[in-house]
């Protein structure tokens, strides 16, 4: 189970934390609502291939992920999302689409949008669609030192997910 993992690193790595259970929720924003948490401090992760290597991208529920940026921003001839089929087999413990932004337990490199930095707190799916964690922003950036840059859509025509 995906929760007890995460957890588990979170204490091993002695970072505080809140888990609540809510609702079933299959998005990010629907997941904010379950939980009570405002939108832009619900983190959505979108599982991505970049060149062939998967890369966790990290924006606010609120906003989707510009691939024109995401490569851009990498250097990358091709983003595309990670196939569903496959998410089993990079994530295994997580329900579909309810991987936790902490790519050091998937061994991914984590892509995260700016506008996350600008709450005290993280909350984001725990590995299942009935659970989120809660935590210190700079916790979590200590944690997991994602790179951080403008990777939402911000106009008609980008491909985004």
């Amino acid at each position: 189970m995906a929760t007890r993992r995460l957890l588990s690193f979170l204490e091993q790595n002695k970072v505080g934390y809140r888990l609540a259970t809510h609702r079933t929720a299959y998005s990010a924003m629907r997941t904010a609502e379950e939980a009570h948490v405002k939108g832009a401090e619900m983190a959505k992760s979108v599982a991505l291939m970049v060149d062939g290597n998967p890369v966790l991208a990290v924006v606010p529920a609120t906003m989707s992920v510009s691939f024109k940026r995401m490569k851009e921003l990498l250097g990358a001839r091709e983003v595309s999302l990670l196939d569903e089929r496959k998410l089993d087999e990079y994530f295994p413990d997580c329900e579909t689409g309810a991987m936790p932004p902490v790519g050091a337990m998937y061994h991914m490199e984590v892509v995260a949008d700016s506008e996350l930095e600008y709450d005290d707190r993280i909350s984001f799916n725990a590995g299942t669609h009935k659970e989120i964690v809660t935590m210190n922003f700079q916790d979590w950036r200590r944690l997991v030192h994602p790179r951080f840059a403008a990777i939402h859509r911000s106009g008609l025509g980008e491909l985004t997910i």
